[in-house]
């Protein structure tokens, strides 16, 4: 960058913003229906807070999966997954006089 004015930096101050927001404990606030899918095996996100998600928000369905983190994207796995979205969207956000919509 000799030479020029761009600096090689990044502000991470917008890190600090983010401290005191506890999700879970706004869980109870959620009106919207919610579907959280877990996956059991999963190292990367941590499973205590989706399952307090899911107890404490008023219309969440709690999904467990014998999964790891990234499996959900596997051939073998993601049409399931992708099912059980397709059933909660069809269950929680179809219209309540007309269930068979022509398109």
């Amino acid at each position: 960058t000799s030479g020029r004015d761009w600096r090689n930096e990044v502000n991470t101050s917008w890190l600090l913003a983010g401290r005191h927001w506890r999700p879970v404990r706004e869980a109870t606030n959620i009106r919207a229906p919610i579907l959280l899918q877990l996956g059991e095996r999963d190292g990367a996100a941590p499973l205590a807070p989706i399952e307090r998600t899911a107890t404490r928000a008023p219309r969440a369905e709690l999904e467990r999966y014998d999964l790891d983190h990234f499996e959900c994207f596997c051939p073998e796995y993601i049409d399931r997954l992708a099912t059980d979205q397709v059933d909660f969207l069809r269950r929680r956000l179809a219209s309540p006089t007309d269930t068979t919509r022509q398109s």
